[in-house]
C-alpha cells in the first residue's frame, strides 16, 4: 500500500511537467538542419493608386502597319536577353527562324516569348 501511495504522489507531482504547454516559433519547422542557404522570397503587395486603374490593351493585328515610331528594321526579329534594350537582332525577317512555334507567335502576336536555339547556320 505504501509503494501505491508513493507512485500516486510521484505521478502527481510530475504530471503538471510533462504535459505544460510547450511554445515554438515557425521558423522551426524549415530549418530542417540547413542553416547555410539564405531566402530568396520576395513578396510585394502593391496597393498604389496606379493598381486601381484599368489599363486597355488593343490586341496585335498583323494586317495593320504600325507607324515606325523608333526607327528600327520593322521586318527584323529583336531579342532582348538582359535590361531593357530591344537593339540586339535576332533574324533579318520572321521566315529565317526555324523554331515554328517562334515563329507562328510572331506571326500571329507580333511577339514571342521563350527561349530559342540559336542556329549558328543564319547571321547573328
Amino acid at each position: 500500500m505504501r509503494k501505491l501511495i508513493v507512485l500516486s504522489i510521484l505521478v502527481f507531482v510530475f504530471t503538471p511537467v510533462s504535459t505544460s504547454t510547450i511554445m515554438a516559433d515557425d521558423t522551426e519547422l524549415y530549418v530542417a538542419g540547413i542553416d547555410t542557404v539564405a531566402p530568396n522570397v520576395l513578396i510585394i503587395f502593391d496597393n498604389s493608386a496606379s493598381m486601381n486603374r484599368e489599363m486597355s490593351a488593343v490586341e496585335y493585328d498583323p494586317a495593320y502597319s504600325y507607324p515606325n515610331v523608333l526607327g528600327i528594321d520593322p521586318n527584323a526579329v529583336y531579342y532582348k536577353s538582359t535590361g531593357n534594350s530591344w537593339d540586339k537582332i535576332y533574324r533579318n525577317t520572321i521566315g529565317e527562324i526555324l523554331c515554328a512555334d517562334a515563329r507562328d507567335a510572331l506571326s500571329t502576336y507580333g511577339f514571342f516569348n521563350g527561349r530559342i536555339m540559336s542556329d549558328s547556320t543564319l547571321s547573328q
